[in-house]
């Protein structure tokens, strides 16, 4: 079993890549999830799933520092779609 991490610095790399990818195969979802203010609801299977990778791969008590997921969903996926017409933002 590989070691966990707990570098948050790694921590929040994986989470963003996470969300990288997320955002790579669920654009168009996205998208019209932001344009429908339904965002965390649409996606929210996606990020459990990534709630349950980082899980499997972070020490329990580092998870507990921090949104590390909540914040790459933010930094990553809604930035990348700042540009979709929203009245969210």
């Amino acid at each position: 079993m590989a070691k966990k991490i707990d570098n948050p610095k790694k921590i929040f790399r994986k989470a963003k890549a996470m969300a990288s990818d997320v955002h790579i195969y669920n654009k168009e979802k996205i998208e019209q999830a932001i344009r429908d203010d339904n965002f965390f609801q649409v996606i929210q299977e996606e990020f459990e799933e990534g709630q349950e990778q980082l899980k499997l791969n972070v020490k329990p008590e580092a998870l507990e520092k921090d949104n590390y997921l909540e914040r790459a969903f933010v930094d990553i996926v809604l930035k990348y779609c700042s540009n979709v017409e929203s009245k969210i933002w």
